[in-house]
């Protein structure tokens, strides 16, 4: 992702911080809460993550970390953001909790710890003039996870054309990923236009 794509999503989330302010979701550019909690909980019933380590690429303001923090026990938690306002809010919120660090970086480029669980979700969903890029990425994450990646992403069959997110074919995000692993887990159905697959070792 060039340089002025990043400025692209950064600026996006300045106009909708704006707009919503610091603690709404869609400052993140989710729809609602519900939307985003849906999403967490369909990682949650693909990934058992007490007591293991996760790198959270694309961690926003740290939310999943906090739906981790209400339902999985001594979970070792990194959170990376292209976002400083986002990563400064993170580090401020969850400054108490010794397990947990925030870094502000660009996660397709930057060196990146061994962890156990790797999840990528909403992330991917910003438009690159690269066309390989989410295959970049899924390869990039999947290498930096010990037993998985889980990601989510939004469906061409159903998103509208929209001139910041992408879509991709479902059909050809699953035939590459299982080119890559050992066992591919796969759920759709759960909220409009949204595919979340775990790649497993």
């Amino acid at each position: 992702m060039n340089i002025i794509e990043q400025g692209t999503i950064i600026h996006y989330h300045q106009h909708r911080q704006e707009s919503f302010g610091d603690d709404d979701v869609q400052t993140l550019g989710w729809k609602n809460l519900q939307s985003q909690q849906k999403r967490f909980d369909i990682i949650a019933e693909l990934v058992d993550f007490n007591n293991t380590s996760v790198l959270d690429a694309g961690c926003g303001k740290g939310d999943f970390l906090r739906f981790l923090l209400q339902r999985s026990n001594a979970v070792r938690y990194i959170g990376i953001d292209l976002n400083p306002d986002f990563v400064a809010y993170a580090n401020e919120q969850f400054c108490s909790c010794q397990q947990s660090r925030f870094y502000q970086a660009d996660f397709s480029v930057a060196a990146l710890p061994l962890v156990d669980h790797v999840v990528l979700s909403g992330a991917l969903s910003y438009r690159t003039k690269d066309p390989v890029y989410w295959k970049k990425i899924i390869s990039r994450l999947f290498s930096n996870s010990r037993r998985s990646l889980v990601f989510n992403f939004l469906s061409d069959k159903t998103f509208p054309e929209h001139p910041l997110l992408v879509s991709y074919s479902v059909d050809e995000v699953i035939d590459f990923c299982q080119s890559i692993c050992r066992q591919l887990d796969i759920r759709s159905g759960y909220i409009d236009h949204d595919t979340t697959l775990c790649l497993h070792w």
